[in-house]
């Protein structure tokens, strides 16, 4: 449910029904919605009454491809998705499912999701935390899914000890999302794939490796025998092998 949403209006597979016209079309009440999110074009408006009307990720999905949207306007489904995300009083997966179908049907628009999340990490200083928890686990989800990749990390100087509190937020909601839901094998996948990329690959993973010791390593899930531990050892030793840092 959307933090900014009226009575009445529900939602994205919410419990209860989303106002429409006779014909289908949205109603009043969440096209002023639409506004009060500052969907200030009608295709974004489109967009959002589509993205908060449908049932499922399926139906979503249909209703989008309706649109008939081509380039530019094809990557607003992205943007919408996204700032829609980050609006929700808890994370919905619900987003992650429509961006996945969206994907497998225009790849091309893998290169959206990476501008699209530069964008929100320029703008990370004074994010509220839900948001950034939020777009992290969307983020997360988009990688596990190979729909994106941790070079759009790089944008972030994960290296430094003082990071603002926004950016610590997300990136640990991040990367526990990573070692929750991938195996080991998964996991290497992904952060090797970094470590291997030849134009500025190494530097990321160090600064990941910095942030992963300085901040996740903390984390209560860390410990002894668990899964967690056993899988962040594995990132760490993909993104710095030689390092010590391996001992805890």
């Amino acid at each position: 449910r959307l933090v900014e949403e009226e009575d009445g209006v529900e939602g994205p597979a919410g419990n209860g029904v989303v106002e429409t016209t006779g014909e289908g079309r949205p109603a009043h009440g969440l096209l002023h919605l639409a506004a009060r999110q500052r969907m200030n074009t009608d295709l974004r408006r489109s967009i959002f009454c589509i993205l908060m009307g449908s049932v499922d990720c399926e139906d979503a999905f249909v209703k989008l491809t309706k649109l008939n949207l081509r380039g530019k306007q094809e990557r607003e489904i992205l943007r919408v998705l996204v700032d829609c995300c980050g609006q929700e009083a808890v994370y919905n997966p619900f987003y992650a499912l429509v961006a996945k179908r969206a994907l497998e049907a225009h790849p091309s628009m893998k290169f959206t999701v990476r501008t699209v999340y530069w964008d929100v990490l320029k703008q990370m200083e004074g994010m509220k935390a839900r948001r950034a928890a939020n777009l992290a686990k969307l983020l997360g989800a988009l990688v596990r899914e190979g729909s994106a990749s941790l070079d759009i990390l790089r944008t972030l100087e994960m290296g430094l000890t003082s990071l603002p509190e926004e950016a610590v937020i997300f990136l640990t909601v991040f990367f526990s999302d990573l070692l929750e839901h991938c195996d080991v094998k998964d996991l290497e996948n992904i952060f090797g794939k970094a470590q291997r990329k030849e134009d500025g690959g190494s530097e990321l993973c160090t600064s990941m490796s910095v942030f992963l010791m300085n901040y996740v390593k903390k984390s209560p899930k860390n410990i002894k025998h668990s899964k967690f531990r056993a899988r962040l050892k594995a990132i760490l030793k993909v993104c710095k092998p030689s390092s010590d840092a391996l001992c805890f």
